[in-house]
């Protein structure tokens, strides 16, 4: 089952001082920042989907991640003077912004909430390489197969927020292809369809 990150948000707004968070919301399509745009702090999305968008020198341009709730991104940037992508709302977004000079102030201070966001930055790199490993796995079924495991609890089932739909973007599939693999993973009898948008591993 794949684990649950500690509280982050929780954690800094009890440890940063009002001036150094502030939220913005984004409309559908909306950019936060753009690529080459000055670094201003980390970035947790508390409501939405937020794509990272870099641009290649030929014009093309390439989804590198997509941040949903409760989760940070552009952590890098923390040690960059510059953002390398671009942030765009996939949907309507709440996103919180701690400035980056108070990160550093809090992590300096606090060297329990450092230790505890240095594990939460490596879990979140070990699921980042876990999923790249998992895209190169083929057929389809057998690499869907893999992820409902990871995401299914002892009981075998899926947790209800979590959706074909959702572990298709996540192993880099259609919604469509991951539903046709699904079946057949249900007709070699190794999930079973508990109705509507629920599944449990065998």
């Amino acid at each position: 089952m794949i684990l649950i990150m500690f509280d982050i948000d929780a954690a800094f707004l009890d440890a940063f001082a009002r001036k150094d968070v502030r939220d913005q919301v984004l409309a559908p399509g909306e950019v936060l920042f753009r690529q080459d745009d000055t670094s201003r702090g980390l970035f947790l999305v508390t409501e939405g989907q937020i794509d990272l968008v870099r641009h290649a020198p030929a014009g093309a341009t390439v989804r590198i991640h997509s941040a949903k709730a409760p989760g940070t991104f552009a952590e890098a940037s923390l040690f960059s003077d510059v953002y390398h992508c671009d942030a765009i709302a996939r949907t309507h977004s709440i996103v919180r912004c701690f400035s980056r000079r108070a990160v550093f102030s809090v992590l300096e201070r606090r060297p329990e909430l450092a230790r505890a966001f240095s594990a939460y930055l490596a879990r979140a790199l070990r699921e980042a390489r876990r999923l790249i490993e998992l895209r190169s796995v083929n057929p389809l079924s057998e690499r869907l197969y893999l992820r409902l495991q990871e995401h299914a609890g002892e009981d075998g089932r899926l947790p209800s927020s979590t959706t074909i739909k959702s572990i298709a973007e996540e192993i880099g599939a259609t919604p469509e292809a991951s539903y046709r693999a699904l079946a057949e993973l249900e007709r070699a009898g190794r999930v079973r369809r508990l109705g509507r948008g629920h599944v449990q591993v065998r």
